[in-house]
């Protein structure tokens, strides 16, 4: 090894030390209730209770029997949250300081015996088989793919990607460019991810779009079908494995930052990094309630339209 990249690396670990700490931690409250499972899903949640009975309701429904499920929660623990878990014999993992990076590591850590994973955040409304799919499709395409697949995620309504995919796949580009603009593939600062009209267009508010459940169902035609995500994913429901998280080196936690959205990005960085593709399984739907600015309103909008939420 040269001079230079032995400086370089010392370097490299001397900015690491500087803003990194620990990627997990040991301040936390844990209540195991692991089956020691290969599959895992963690659900990011806390701070969004006005969801949480139909959002576990579909988790109850949907994830099948063979994940372990655990609740995580970053700088809060809620015993309402604890019950949950409790009552449907799923794990909760609780750590004391808000950090999402951190308390994402940690989750992971604490199974490991899990090698695929699931994220979802407690806005995310999941539909029938919409987990086995994506794991399902996740470990096929691992295997028989063009690609190195990083992660996959669902179609979701509510996303800079997917949005678009459903509104050719529905026939319903016109009009919401009528209301919107030209939708395009993108996603930050946009109607899309912006405008909570255009969350509640599609959640199909005016009729233009069916339910999240009936779009998944007649997805079910383009059964394994994907399409490579070309611009950045927002992660609010993916699929993953043990050996991604390890190259990615987990999820960096800066020593005073709550790395809000940074889980985000190294997932986006290292797809291009690493040369592993983000999938979207072009099969299967789910929701999403809609995105910071628009939640007040798509709050509103939930208990107004309870037919569009609820389990049926």
């Amino acid at each position: 090894m040269s001079l230079k990249s032995t400086l370089q690396k010392k370097v490299d670990k001397f900015f690491h030390f500087a803003f990194c700490s620990k990627p997990t931690t040991k301040k936390y409250l844990f209540d195991d209730r692991s089956k020691g499972s290969s599959k895992l899903l963690l659900v990011l949640a806390g701070y969004k209770s006005a969801f949480w009975n139909d959002v576990f309701a579909r988790v109850q429904k949907f994830v099948p029997d063979d994940f372990d499920i655990c609740i995580i929660s970053s700088g809060v623990n809620d015993p309402t949250l604890r019950k949950i878990a409790e009552k449907n014999n799923w794990s909760y993992l609780s750590c004391k300081r808000n950090n999402i990076n951190l308390t994402q590591n940690t989750a992971i850590s604490l199974f490991p015996k899990a090698e695929t994973i699931v994220k979802m955040d407690e806005d995310i409304f999941l539909t029938k088989n919409s987990i086995t799919n994506i794991t399902q499709h996740f470990i096929q395409w691992k295997k028989d793919a063009e690609y190195e697949v990083g992660v996959v995620s669902p179609l979701i309504n509510v996303n800079g990607y997917a949005y678009l995919r459903l509104l050719k796949k529905f026939d319903a580009v016109a009009a919401y460019e009528k209301q919107f603009g030209r939708p395009r593939y993108y996603g930050r600062f946009q109607p899309i991810e912006e405008d909570y009209r255009a969350a509640e267009f599609m959640w199909g508010a005016e009729h233009h779009l069916p339910t999240i459940d009936e779009m998944n169902k007649a997805c079910l035609e383009d059964e394994g079908k994907y399409t490579v995500i070309p611009v950045r994913l927002s992660i609010g429901c993916f699929v993953m494995d043990r050996n991604y998280w390890k190259k990615m080196n987990g999820f960096p936690v800066h020593r005073l930052a709550s790395d809000f959205a940074r889980d985000e990005e190294t997932v986006n960085q290292n797809a291009t990094i690493l040369s592993q593709a983000m999938l979207m399984d072009e099969s299967t739907v789910v929701g999403h309630l809609g995105f910071g600015n628009q939640t007040p309103k798509m709050t509103e909008f939930y208990h107004s339209n309870p037919e569009l939420f609820k389990l049926k």
